[in-house]
Formats: C-alpha cells, structure tokens, sequence
C-alpha cells in the first residue's frame, strides 16, 4: 500500500505542469528526428552524439499520442515511473546483507521514495528526452545481473544481456555502466576462487554475457566509431576534478535546479547524512555494497576521464550513476534510523524537505525557465507577411511552433558562402526577420548582420527570453556580398600575427545600398561603414587577440570603433589556429549621428583583452612603428534628412539660439579637471537655415577675475567645416580638447562657449556653460633620493634621472616594482605613455607595462618645465619565462601614433661617469633606455 502511495506522489509531481514550459532545443532536435521514417533516424546528422533506440521508441509513441508538449513528455514519464518499483525491487533483493530488521523493508521504501521525489527524476521526467528510459535499462541491467551473480539462472542472465544492450542503444554513457559491471564480475571471480567457491559458473556466465552484448551491439558499432570520432564542442570547457565531482554531487543531490536556490545547507546535510549512515552500516559493506560503490564512483571517474578528449560537461550526461548514489542514500538513512529511529526519521524529512524547493524552483523560478520559443513564434506570425523570409540561426525549436505565412529557414553560417545563401533566400523578398539564439555559435563573427548592415536597412528588433530578433528592408536587388575585391597587404603585429588582406567601404544614402555605393568609400552619417580583414597567423601564439577597427578624425579624435574577437572559420581563437589558414573577419563600425562630412582615417589595432596591451606594428627591420595600422580615408557625407535631437544622445541639452546657428547641448567628458590637463567638450550645433556667415567657435575657461587660462578659437570640426557650408536642418557633433596651463591654480572657473565673426573679430555672442573645478597637486622640483641614478634626455621634453627596483631576483609569475624619475624640460602638448619591457638577450619580452605616467593620473600634458615625477610601475613576470639574466628596458612613446621619443643622449650613470657596456643580443637604444641593473629569473 505504502509503495502504490509513493508512484502515487510520483505520478503527480511529474504530471503537474508538464507542459508548461517551452519545447527546447533538445527536445525540439528530438521529435523532429523521431519524426522521420525508422529507416534514417539511426544515420541522421543530427544524431550527433546519440544512438537511436529512444528515437525508434518515440517514433513509435507519437505515432498514437501525437506531438503535443504533453504527449511527448508523457513518454518520459512513463520509464520515470517503471524506475520506482524497480528501486523497491533491487534494494528488496540486497535487503538480506544490508539487514534492515523494521517492518516494511524501510531500505526498499526509502529507495523507491528517494527515487520517486529526486529532483533530477522529477526534472528529467518532462523532458522529452532518453534519460528517464536509460536510468530504467541500466537500473534493470545492474538488478538482473546482482540477482544472476547471486542465485544463477540462465533467465536472469538473458535479462541481463537484453536490459544492457538495450540501454548502449538508448544513452552511450551506459557503457560506463557495463564496464563497472564488467569489474565487479571480474572482482567476484577473484573473491570466489579465493574462496574456493564455485567461481567456474559465475565466470560461464560472465564471458556468455559479454559476448551476447558484443553481438547485440555489432550494427551499432560503426555508426558509434563514427559518431565519436566525428564529435566535438569546442564551446564546451572542462573544469578540474574537484570542480566537476562537487558540481555532479550537486546535480545528483538537487537536480538542475540546484544553481537556483541556497544550495549549501541542504547539501551539507545530506552529506552529513550519507557519512554518519554509511559509518553506522560499514559492518554490512560486503559484496552489495562493493558492487554499489562500483557503480556510482567509476562511470563518473570515466567520464571525466573521456572529458579530456571530448568536452561536453554537464551532470544529466553521467546521471546513469544517479540510481547507486540514491540507493546508497536510501541505506544511509536506512542505518541512522535503524539504531536511532528518532535521528533516522528526522533524517528522512530533512531529506525530502531539501527536494522541495530543488523541484519548486524548477516548477516556478524564471530563471530556469527555458526559452520562450511559443511568444517569438506568435509575434513573427503577426508580423511577416508572405512576402518576407524568417531566417534562424538554431534548427530547433521555432518550426515546432510557428506556422506562419513567411517561409522559414535555419540558416547556417559559412562565412565564405554565406553571402550567396543570403542572396537565394532573400531573393524577390521585402523583409527579413533574423532571429538570435542566445546560445547559438553559428555565427560568432557576426556575418549575417553585417551583410544585412551593409545593403539592408534596419527597421526594428525585439527580444524575448532566448531570443533576439532583428528585421530590415532588403534592397531591390537582393543580392549580397563580402566584398567584391580584397587588397593585399602585409603588416606585421609583433611577429604574432599578421594582417594580410583588406577591404573597406561604405554605403548609400538611401534606405538599401547597391554594389556600386558599398564599393564606393563614403558613408553618411549615421550609417554603419565596414571592413573585411584578412588575417594569418606567424608563429603559435597562447593569447586570445582581439582587433579594433577605428574611425578617426584629422586630430585623432575617436568617432567609432568596432572591437570583435579574432576567430577561424572552427570558431576557434587565435590560439588554437593552424599556421597556413588565412582568416576572415568582418568589421562594421556605426558612424555616429551629427558626424561632420569630411575624410576621416580608418585604422585596425591588435590587442590583448585582458591586459588591453596593443601589439607593436612592425616594419621590416623589425623597428615599432605604433600600435595601428592605417588602411586608408573614408568620406563621411551628410545623411538624407537630419537625424533628430533624440538620437544624438547629447547629455546637456541646450536651446541657444544666434540667428542661423543654435547651440542644442554639449557633452562634457568631466567637470573636475587638473593643471595641464585638457577638457573635453563636444559641442552640438544646429543650421536653422543655410548659414551665410563664417564664424569662429570661440570656447574658454577663465578665472573670477575674467583671466583666460585655456582657450581655442578656430572654425568648427578643426577648420574643415566652415559655417558657411552648413545647410538647413544640418546637425552637427564638434569635437575639442581645450588645453589647460599646468600652471593654472587650483579653485572654480567658468566655461564659456561663443561665437565670433571672422570677418569683424567681433564676439556675436556667448553662452556660459557649467562651471569647473581645477584640482591642483604638490609638485616636487628638487631630485629625490635614488636608488640607480642614470641620465638621458628624450625629445628635448623629458629628462630620465634614474630608477629603483625591487626585488632584482624572481621566479617566473612573480612580480615586480619599479619606480622610474623623470623631470620636465618643458611643458608638453601629447599625453605620452610609459612603456616598460622585461627583455631577454634576444629582445623578447616577458614581462610587460604601459601606461601614462601615475597609473593614468599624472599625464605628462600637465607637467610643468622643472617638475620632478616619481613614477611606480608593478609588472609579472610570465609564468613561462625561463631562468636566467633579463634587461629591463623603458621609454616613452606617443599612443595616437606610436611613435616613441627619441633618446638624444645615451644613459650615463652618474656614479661611474661612463656609458653603459652594451649586451650580448642589444639592438640600437635611439628610442629606448636600457637599465643597467640585470634582473634574475630564477
């Protein structure tokens, strides 16, 4: 009776809310594969990793149930529930060893409930997929075999063989199963013969067993090969062994849902409960619980074993394992409450009260809901029209649901044929939804978007929980392409990585674009211009680089930027590239709103993400020659119409008004700034009517007293753009940097914007904007102490005094301090950085620093002539670097260009009066110095 109340409970735990939730991907890949004819489900592609039994059998199910979300989850339910009794059964036939002596078989019971309200039964139960029906065949599978190992039989024997070979054909992790069996036959051969048992039959059995197995398998066995051979995730990690153990023991105790809720007490009471009852029972660990010990620890050891070759963690891929560990849990509240009942009961309802918000969080929690695949279906239903195209980049499930007039289709990206796919699917259509799933790797270059960037026009998107979707106007003639031409070009990055090919352009003013306007390199403002990069690796690199691509005005200033990582056509980073593959990636950088027409420079830059550190362009003798690389001009034109106010996202908005011309706002980069400093200020202009007049833009920070301290007074966008060529409606985004004296004191001033008429010099009018705030700083004119005292002057500009260094001994991954002295020998313009290099005897570095001096906070733009600056740097070593004797070289260089300043004297110490002695290995110092202390990499 107690039982029949435990399926039960079970019954309705699973049957509750079973199709509330979404179909997803597996579940979507699943049906769609049981769906076609029983002759190719076993070879379809998408069995990528899966053999085909549970698809044979869902087949045969939704053949009379249907598709429905019930009907197919119903299937899963069903093996869920045989599971139960088949736990009441096996922890039944053990019961004689384990010696539970209370009424009712309470380790039968427990076992049978432990299984019946184990969240990843419950969970897994309305899934449409294998797992509930492998638990129960490996479940079977170990049952017949202890009960043929015990008692003989030759009926148990077959049962053993049909239950395992059916369970390699539902879930290949199975195999985990048979080989722990395998070692537990082989263990109890060992036990018999040392026993002088009769170890002849259970070895008969053994060796008859495997072999019917093995022949049940054979016309599995190539597609298996093949299957495994074939597979890979590279999306997929592998954690460590601690990682992995603790993260399958959490999945095991609390299901999937576990991340969801406050995991820790629960688990540290189940562990304080699977301890205390398993110390209790160690007189009773004889052959049963050899053999359950087995089948839990060596499939997961296995496992993790296989996860070196293939990564694809999760701990549903290994529950398999589940059935041992929760009949070990059932036995260990079984000895708790056998010698003490009150402790075992309270032991029991602990453990039932930890599923409950496990299975509750899974019922109820958003966060581990799945994809809402039902409302993006719905809202493209409402939204396509026969005449546009729905492309997707996962195969499964949207087709599930939608059953719109559009056509449908998954759309997977090659990015050498995925502009000819474009073009068939979009050819004679008018629209294009693109739907994103937000774990799709399809596209991790971002291909199809730029294309659709490129000639189409964006008309909205929307997003839903899994989902992005995206929709534009395709052009007339529905044609696509990468680009039509790539220029060859070799720039070398470090003697990392190479840039060997590109192409660049722009787009229409109009809606859509052609070929001849994305050829042709003029972009409008507000547009998205675009690049296609070619890149090839030198040498083996362990770094993930990234690459900037940058639009840039005549003054440097930066007006927009595309920052996309360096993957192959694998989807693999840099570090896992072949030497000879050429690969292409893709670049299209939003030209803001408000830009002024004019030429601007496209530039592409290498960088470490982590350390944002930018390779070194190399020329042919190997000499740096900056951080970026130029490609060329592109002309930005003005747009069709202005673009509204709205869209320019200005942070102070204005209504300033002086006849043709009105101030709409300013962005101000801060309004506290330092001696020296510059202020950064965008200005946006509006034209009310074609300007006639040419005005100057005058901006200015002046004191109380009405003393200027910095100004500009030029025409706007740096002289380019006069007034006179600003139309009506024209909207336009002005960029300064107005340079402060380093002498200025600290205290408030005010900012002031105005117009001057060029012809008369007259100020037409002025606006004060909010007020500043100047921070002043100590400053220090005499020389410090100095711990290595050395002497050289860069540039005329700067004057290096000498360094301190701690420790001058390290191991490799260790770090290091440096404090570097300069003085000022005038006031400098560029804001120039400090670069810091551990070199060994062939100039390679390993270990690596730049940055403005002061950590960012003391620019040499507001160093005043004289000034003494202590600058402190901390570098490490890389881990990799091997012992030996390293250099340390620094410089200063210009980040905008790269170039470094010039050393005009060569570092003298002024304790010994004499040149350093050069290096085994030293290249010319004209733009860097040398310090004359060696370091020692132990």
């Amino acid at each position: 009776m107690i039982i029949f109340l435990v399926l039960l409970c079970a019954f309705a735990l699973r049957l509750y809310r079973l199709d509330s939730q979404d179909i997803w991907w597996d579940e979507g890949r699943n049906i769609d594969v049981a769906g076609r004819s029983l002759a190719v489900i076993a070879t379809a592609k998408e069995m990528d990793i899966h053999p085909p039994l549970y698809f044979y059998t869902l087949h045969l199910w939704m053949l009379g149930a249907g598709r429905s979300e019930f009907a197919v989850r119903f299937l899963s339910i069903f093996f869920s529930l045989l599971t139960i009794p088949l736990f009441y059964r096996f922890s039944a036939a053990m019961g004689t060893n384990l010696k539970p002596q209370i009424p009712n078989h309470p380790f039968s019971l427990l076992a049978a409930t432990v299984a019946a309200f184990a969240p990843f039964y419950v969970s897994e139960a309305q899934e449409t997929r294998m797992y509930t029906m492998a638990i129960f065949l490996t479940t079977a599978s170990a049952y017949f075999l202890y009960r043929a190992w015990r008692k003989g039989g030759w009926l148990l024997w077959i049962g053993y063989v049909l239950t395992s070979a059916l369970s390699i054909y539902t879930h290949y992790s199975a195999g985990f199963i048979l080989i722990a069996e395998n070692a537990f036959l082989g263990l109890m051969v060992l036990v018999t013969v040392w026993r002088q048992g009769k170890w002849l039959k259970i070895l008969r059995g053994w060796v008859l067993s495997q072999l019917g197995i093995a022949l049940l398998y054979v016309p599995q066995m190539r597609i298996t090969l093949r299957q495994y051979v074939a597979y890979e995730n590279p999306t997929m990690g592998v954690p460590d062994l601690p990682s992995f153990l603790l993260e399958v023991w959490q999945g095991f105790s609390l299901g999937p849902a576990a991340e969801l809720i406050q995991a820790t007490p629960f688990l540290a009471g189940i562990a304080l409960i699977l301890v205390l009852g398993l110390v209790i029972g160690l007189a009773s660990l004889k052959s049963q619980m050899i053999w359950l010990c087995l089948w839990l620890a060596l499939p997961i050891l296995l496992y993790f074993y296989v996860l070196r070759d293939r990564p694809f963690f999760h701990p549903r891929y290994i529950m398999l394992a589940t059935p041992p560990y929760y009949l070990l849990l059932a036995y260990a509240v079984g000895q708790i409450w056998k010698r003490v009942p009150v402790v075992g009961l309270l032991s029991a309802i602990f453990l039932l009260a930890a599923f409950v918000p496990a299975i509750q969080a899974d019922y109820f929690d958003p966060a581990g809901f799945g994809d809402d695949t039902r409302g993006l279906a719905h809202f493209i239903e409402s939204q396509a029209g026969k005449n546009d195209v729905i492309l997707i980049d996962v195969p499964y499930p949207f087709d599930y649901y939608y059953h719109g007039l559009a056509p449908a289709h998954y759309l997977f990206v090659d990015i050498h044929t995925v502009a000819q796919r474009l073009t068939t699917l979009c050819q004679g259509r008018e629209r294009v939804f693109w739907i994103r799933w937000h774990k799709s790797d399809t596209d991790p270059r971002g291909a199809v978007l730029f294309l659709l960037d490129k000639y189409g026009q964006p008309l909205g998107q929307a997003s839903f929980r899994g989902y992005e979707v995206l929709w534009y106007q395709l052009p007339p003639h529905g044609t696509f392409s990468l680009t039509s031409e790539v220029n060859p070009i070799d720039v070398d990055f470090a003697d990392q990585i190479s840039l060997v090919g590109y192409a660049y352009g722009g787009r229409g003013a109009g809606a859509t674009s052609n070929e001849a306007e994305v050829e042709a390199r003029v972009v409008p403002a507000g547009k998205k211009m675009w690049a296609v990069l070619q890149w090839q690796l030198q040498q083996e690199v362990d770094r993930n680089y990234k690459v900037a691509l940058f639009l840039k005005d005549n003054r440097g200033h930066l007006i927009g930027q595309d920052d996309r990582q360096l993957i192959n056509d694998r989807h693999l980073y840099t570090p896992s590239w072949w030497l000879d593959e050429v690969v292409i990636n893709v670049y299209d950088p939003l030209v803001p709103d408000g830009t002024p027409p004019g030429q601007y420079t496209v530039e592409v830059a290498v960088y470490e993400p982590e350390s944002l550190a930018r390779l070194d362009v190399l020329d042919a003798n190997g000499t740096p020659q900056g951080t970026a690389v130029q490609l060329g001009k592109i002309e930005v034109s003005r747009p069709l119409s202005p673009p509204s106010v709205a869209s320019l996202g200005i942070q102070h908005e204005l209504t300033a008004g002086w006849g043709e011309v009105r101030l709409l706002g300013y962005d101000l980069a801060s309004e506290t700034v330092t001696p020296g400093a510059a202020v950064s200020l965008d200005l946006y202009w509006q034209a009310l009517a074609d300007v006639q007049e040419d005005y100057f833009v005058l901006i200015r920070v002046r004191d109380q007293a009405g003393q200027v301290w910095g100004q500009v007074k030029e025409r706007p966008v740096a002289s380019t753009y006069p007034t006179t060529l600003w139309q009506e409606g024209e909207v336009l985004r002005d960029r300064y940097e107005l340079p402060l004296s380093a002498e200025t004191p600290a205290g408030q001033y005010q900012l002031t914007v105005g117009l001057v008429d060029t012809a008369t010099e007259s100020l037409v009018c002025e606006i004060a904007l909010p007020s500043l705030t100047i921070e002043g700083r100590s400053r220090v004119f005499q020389v410090l102490q100095i711990q290595h005292q050395l002497s050289a002057n860069l540039g005329d500009q700067v004057e290096f005094l000498g360094y301190d260094l701690t420790p001058d001994e390290v191991r490799a991954g260790e770090a290091m301090h440096l404090t570097l002295y300069w003085r000022a020998l005038d006031e400098m313009e560029v804001s120039y950085t400090v670069f810091v290099h551990l070199l060994d005897k062939e100039n390679r570095i390993w270990g690596q620093r730049d940055s403005v001096p002061g950590n960012g906070t003391l620019p040499t733009t507001r160093w005043v002539e004289g000034e003494v600056i202590a600058d402190e740097y901390e570098f490490t070593v890389k881990t990799d670097a091997p012992p030996g004797e390293y250099l340390i070289e620094v410089g200063l260089y210009d980040a905008q260009t790269g170039q470094r300043l010039p050393v005009l004297s060569p570092a003298l110490s002024e304790v010994e009066g004499k040149a350093e002695e050069p290096v085994p290995g030293d290249v010319a110092q004209e733009d860097r110095i040398l310090l004359n202390e060696a370091v020692v990499v132990k």
